[in-house]
């Protein structure tokens, strides 16, 4: 995958912006929260009737992946804001990539079983450990992924790669591929930094993950971007 042009932009959320996206933001919260309170109506009412069906597990597994949503857009309201600014202080350590990107995949199978896509980790095992906040990285790698679910459409696949490249400087290269409608060439440009949703094909997404992934990235020293694969879909 070749590098497209992407002029960096760290004070991409800045308040007006925020608040822009606020609105979608509550939005997707408030999804998020009625499926939750509805897995936990399906769970109390078998559990009184000692009913153990489909409808509980569908449960058991939609209700802390619902709240942990919520938890992550919270999250990224709380801290982009120090990101932009630099009083993010980076919580560095040891993170193995191939594990971590094994961990989201696992959280998110059930969802993808739902949407009737295959995620594939196509990342090298032979990665060397990273020094960097694993918890931000894990919630950018969330959100591209929680991204391509959302336009990828079924029969899809998504391939997650992540490779060391031994040029001058020496970095680790990775990238999300999705088989969905691309992204239009308009915002291509500008899919970091634009306040509001994402349409990309018939689905919307919130306009506050993709900056926050930059801010993270950026953070570390390093860049993300965007482009059309030539076969179709988006990648990142």
């Amino acid at each position: 995958m070749s590098p497209s042009s992407l002029t960096n932009n760290t004070s991409a959320l800045c308040p007006a912006q925020l608040h822009a996206d606020l609105s979608y933001l509550v939005h997707d919260m408030r999804v998020s929260i009625n499926t939750t309170l509805t897995c936990f109506a399906v769970l109390k009412k078998s559990i009184a009737s000692e009913e153990h069906s489909l409808a509980v597990e569908q449960a058991l597994e939609a209700g802390p992946r619902s709240a942990i949503k919520t938890l992550n857009m919270i999250n990224m309201m709380l801290d982009a804001p120090r990101l932009s600014t630099g009083e993010y202080v980076l919580q560095r350590g040891r993170v193995e990539l191939h594990t971590l990107i094994a961990n989201i995949i696992a959280d998110l199978m059930p969802l993808a079983r739902d949407y009737g896509v295959e995620i594939l980790n196509e990342a090298s095992l032979r990665l060397p450990p990273l020094d960097v906040d694993g918890e931000l990285l894990n919630r950018v790698f969330q959100n591209l992924l929680d991204n391509a679910l959302k336009f990828t459409p079924p029969y899809g696949e998504i391939e997650v790669h992540a490779d060391c490249v031994m040029d001058q400087a020496p970095h680790i290269l990775c990238s999300i591929l999705d088989s969905g409608p691309g992204i239009p060439a308009e915002y291509l440009g500008e899919i970091f930094t634009r306040a509001g949703p994402l349409t990309r094909g018939r689905r919307r997404g919130a306009g506050l993950g993709l900056p926050f992934c930059q801010l993270v990235i950026e953070r570390h020293g390093g860049r993300i971007w965007a482009e059309n694969r030539p076969q179709g879909g988006a990648a990142f």
